[in-house]
């Protein structure tokens, strides 16, 4: 399975006649979600061609075992606001079939189109933006590659977010980040994990938990 990335352009304008381009800055995340990029053809722009970023073999299940990071460097060929990199996979099946899950093919309704989003820079054609994939054997990530570029984001002097609950989410992602590897090298421990999770969501309040937080727990762990 060969997986592709490309960083791309998806702002929100505006929502039922209210301006919201100035709240787009704030639409940032360091995990991924799925969108359905196909359906909504309309509301991004590339900003460069995809490139491949890693490749897994199955019949090699202790290499994909082993977190891996790379540096990628995309050439930019269209001045824009870089805010998301959308990622999808190339399964080749057998010796004459692949499954493509790309935004740009006929893959009909399978899986979508993975998007995470950045905070905002501006771009300009000709440019070159350098990022660092990474995954820990259970999710992808990006991140600016810092060291390798010198296009700063305009800064207002306020902060993005607050920074008590950035640590406290630094913290969490740490220990989930984990928490997931743990499960998927021992299954064991995976069957644990599970049963806790079922058990925190079909009694969230004897745990002293709210529901949705629970359920969304055990939907994270069982999916």
């Amino acid at each position: 399975a060969t997986v592709y990335a490309q960083p791309i352009q998806m702002r929100i304008e505006d929502v039922k006649g209210f301006d919201y381009r100035q709240v787009n800055r704030y639409r940032w995340r360091s995990e991924y979600e799925g969108v359905e990029l196909g359906l909504c053809r309309d509301l991004w722009i590339p900003l460069a061609e995809p490139l491949e970023v890693f490749s897994f073999d199955f019949y090699d299940a202790q290499a994909n075992l082993r977190p891996v990071s790379r540096p990628l460097s995309f050439a930019i060929n269209k001045t824009g606001v870089f805010n998301a990199v959308a990622f999808w996979f190339e399964l080749q099946v057998d010796e004459t079939e692949t499954l493509s899950t790309s935004p740009y093919g006929s893959k009909g309704r399978t899986w979508q189109q993975a998007v995470q989003y950045f905070e905002e820079m501006s771009v300009e054609q000709g440019a070159e933006l350098p990022l660092l994939a990474a995954h820990d054997t259970y999710g992808i990530s990006f991140q600016v590659n810092d060291e390798e570029t010198d296009m700063v984001p305009p800064r207002t002097g306020v902060p993005l977010y607050d920074p008590m609950w950035h640590a406290t989410f630094q913290q969490v992602e740490k220990l989930s980040s984990e928490l997931v590897r743990a499960t998927v090298q021992n299954p064991l421990e995976y069957r644990h994990i599970a049963e806790t999770a079922v058990a925190l969501a079909s009694r969230p309040a004897d745990f002293g938990l709210e529901a949705p937080a629970a359920a969304e727990f055990c939907l994270r762990y069982m999916s």
